[in-house]
């Protein structure tokens, strides 16, 4: 899930949230490793919007965290980047 809000700031921030209950630690790391590294590849036309955004892992019983490959976790972010239009 992804959490979005308008801020003052003039550029993007983000954030995320995985709680201890998600996963070992070892994969929340994980998680917050590819995150980083995938908000500095993305497009800058997105980077430069004043929004914070916080990305909220959550557990699931269909999906098993262990598992999910990058490839996965860059496609997921990717749709919510291409459909993120938020109101001025």
């Amino acid at each position: 899930m992804i959490v979005f809000k308008k801020n003052n700031h003039g550029y993007l921030r983000v954030g995320w949230t995985i709680p201890g209950k998600v996963e070992k630690a070892f994969i929340r790391n994980r998680f917050k490793r590819w995150l980083r590294f995938y908000f500095k590849d993305v497009d800058t036309d997105f980077l430069n919007q004043s929004y914070d955004l916080n990305v909220i892992f959550r557990k699931s019983k269909n999906l098993n965290l262990r598992k999910i490959k990058y490839d996965q976790f860059k496609e997921s972010l990717d749709e919510f980047v291409q459909s993120f239009r938020p109101n001025s």
